[in-house]
Order: structure tokens, then C-alpha cells, then sequence
């Protein structure tokens, strides 16, 4: 092989090492550079010693960690932990292949519970005593917006555990507020 043509397989060999390495994708590159898949990865580690599957993994702990924050950063703003769908609506799915807003939220050590999870169970008599203890800080009949920024329990918890949050309030010996809003929250 003439050393012309070496001289450019090697400057090309180096286009492809720097697109990777900056952040482009292995399927735009090869399709670039007219190659296949696996020969674009045989380039990385036969020319550079970089294998692609270790950057991917280190793009997915940058990913994981951006997302870590915006996480963090959205439950300080809300007193709360963040809703899947308050986090889609900041960076897209948020349940991608490889990070799972359960894992990124374990992470923080926060925990979100799967819907009927048995490990992941609430008791009855938990949720009837934070009711009454809301009740107690707040002065009356907490409803759905109140226990949702109670940061412990989501009000679905309550729908889930007892039909609704009006039984429940029944059972934790409350009164319970007027349907559509809280009981004198509105009064002068």
C-alpha cells in the first residue's frame, strides 16, 4: 500500500476517532464515512485502543448524572419529589433504555414506589396518622393539593389505600372538606 493512501486511511481513521469521541453517534459516523457498524468499531480499537461500548457507558454516567440534578434541583423548587410526568416535561422520556427515573431517584435516595410493588407497601394506619398529623399543622381538613405538598404521601396513595381521600379522612376521625375545595381555606 502506497504511503499516500496510508496517509489518508489514517486522517480518516483520526475523523472517525474524534466524531465518536466528541459525542456523535456510531450510526451517523459509519454512515459518513460509508462503513459498517463493526468496522467503525474495529477502527476504534484496533487503531486507538477505545472500545465504543466504554464510551457509551461513560455517556450514560454524564447522562445519568445531568439528569441526577435536574432531578435534585426540581424537588428543592417543589419541597417534593418530582412526578414522571413534571420530569418529562423538563428532558423528554424520562424512562429511557438505560436510565430509569426509579434508579435516579434511588440514587438520591429517594424512593418511588412501583405501582403494586408489594415491598414497596404503605400501611393503612400510616397514611390515616399522617392525615391527622397534616391535619393538626395545617389546622383543618387537609385535601389532595395539601398532601401532595406534604412531600411523604401523593393523595393516589389515599385513592389507592381507601377509594378516596373522603374515606379517609372519615377514618382518621376527620371531618371531611366540601367536595372541590378545602373547607374554609377560601373565607376571609
Amino acid at each position: 500500500m502506497s504511503t499516500l493512501k496510508q496517509k489518508k486511511l489514517f486522517e480518516r481513521n483520526q475523523r472517525i476517532c474524534k466524531q465518536i469521541l466528541s459525542g456523535k453517534h456510531l450510526t451517523k459516523v459509519n454512515k459518513e464515512f460509508g462503513l459498517t457498524y463493526t468496522r467503525v468499531q474495529q477502527i476504534l480499537s484496533e487503531k486507538f485502543n477505545i472500545s465504543y461500548q466504554d464510551i457509551l457507558k461513560e455517556r450514560r454516567q454524564k447522562l445519568f448524572q445531568h439528569r441526577l440534578k435536574l432531578i435534585t434541583e426540581k424537588a428543592k423548587e417543589l419541597g417534593r419529589i418530582p412526578t414522571r410526568r413534571e420530569m418529562s416535561k423538563i428532558f423528554g422520556i424520562v424512562g429511557s433504555r438505560h436510565i430509569s427515573y426509579a434508579k435516579i431517584l434511588k440514587q438520591k435516595g429517594y424512593q418511588y414506589a412501583k405501582k403494586g410493588s408489594s415491598s414497596n407497601r404503605i400501611d393503612d394506619e400510616a397514611l390515616l396518622q399522617y392525615l391527622k398529623d397534616l391535619s393538626n399543622r395545617l389546622g383543618r381538613t387537609p385535601g389532595a393539593k395539601d398532601i401532595n405538598r406534604g412531600q411523604k404521601f401523593s393523595h393516589l396513595s389515599y385513592y389507592n389505600h381507601f377509594g378516596s381521600i373522603t374515606k379517609a379522612q372519615k377514618l382518621a376521625g376527620l371531618k371531611p372538606n366540601k367536595r372541590g375545595y378545602t373547607s374554609n381555606i377560601f373565607k376571609k
